[in-house]
């Protein structure tokens, strides 16, 4: 089991930094390939240096994060699209968000 998935502070964090000003999107509301409703989300923290994946279904999200692997050009200047090794990560994030959150997902009525 992922801690930092079921640590309601760790999870608010990320929020914050999602909802904040801090963040570049490189992707969003993305459908889910098989489950209708679920969407994913990348975005990068210009604060922390961290990558962040959001799994949501209606109201219910969940988020996952990893520093980023890259260290130039800064997160601030990837505006212009995720680096290679970040959707990588990007990837494997999402792996572990499912993993622990999907069945949780799918029973959502959202």
């Amino acid at each position: 089991m992922n801690e930092k998935i079921h640590d309601e502070d760790e999870q608010c964090r990320l929020e914050d930094i999602v909802y904040g000003e801090q963040v570049i999107c490189f992707y969003a509301d993305c459908p889910d390939n098989e489950y209708p409703g679920i969407t994913w989300s990348c975005y990068g923290s210009t604060d922390t240096g961290e990558v962040i994946v959001r799994g949501k279904k209606g109201m219910l999200e969940y988020f996952h994060s990893a520093p980023s692997p890259v260290i130039w050009p800064a997160m601030a200047d990837r505006r212009f699209g995720i680096d290679v090794r970040d959707e990588a990560l990007a990837q494997q994030l999402g792996v572990e968000l499912w993993r622990e959150v999907g069945a949780h997902l799918c029973l959502h009525k959202g």
